[in-house]
């Protein structure tokens, strides 16, 4: 993999890419990082690609939100997601209590946009060896200590994946075997969507 950068008139860097074949598909020029504009990064992509004897062209470990995808999805292209037992990298829990109080602005955010804005309650996520309760009241989140509570989650250490919305909520509750009370399935549609989160090619090496 090479990388390659593009400058303004001033000779300052304005963006770059990093791609090239990956060692087993050596007809795939494959991009695997981007950043400033993304139509000069395409063009970048299709000059590299007539430079070469590739027959396809593909865009990995990129965030589907990414400029550079939205640019291409008005063309035609192959969308392709997929799924490893084992990825490489994990998620773990250090202090569930101080997660959930320096992500309470956005989860506000959430809750203030969608159809439960009016819910008052508390929720509570049990994540086995960590205990928290969400005190939802007027549009404000409290994090406070653990308690039994109407609505809940105890879905042990997959609470994690939950929180870096790893997936559809419903398809993570269903998957780690979460066992959820109340209007905990509603709440966590809400406060915890699909992120999409993906770790760059890079930083895995």
């Amino acid at each position: 993999m090479s990388a390659y950068g593009w400058f303004d008139e001033n000779s300052k860097l304005v963006g770059y890419l990093r791609a090239g074949p990956p060692e087993d598909e050596k007809e795939n020029l494959q991009c695997l990082e981007a950043a400033g504009d993304p139509g000069q990064a395409l063009a970048v992509m299709s000059e590299l690609f007539k430079q070469g004897e590739y027959k396809t062209m593909t865009f990995f470990t990129l965030l589907p939100q990414h400029p550079l995808l939205q640019l291409i999805r008005l063309g035609n292209c192959v969308v392709e997601t997929r799924y490893f037992a084992t990825s490489g990298w994990r998620v773990r829990i250090v202090n569930l209590h101080s997660t959930l109080e320096k992500i309470r602005p956005l989860l506000e955010i959430r809750l203030g946009g969608s159809h439960l804005a009016d819910w008052n309650g508390q929720l509570l996520l049990d994540a086995g060896e960590q205990k928290a309760v969400l005190n939802i009241g007027n549009g404000r989140i409290q994090v406070t200590e653990a308690r039994p509570t109407e609505h809940c989650i105890h879905g042990g250490a997959g609470i994690g994946r939950l929180l870096i919305g790893s997936d559809e909520p419903a398809e993570v509750i269903r998957q780690e075997n979460m066992v959820c009370i109340g209007d905990a399935v509603q709440l966590a549609r809400v406060l915890f969507p699909n992120l999409y989160p993906m770790l760059s090619q890079w930083d895995e090496c």
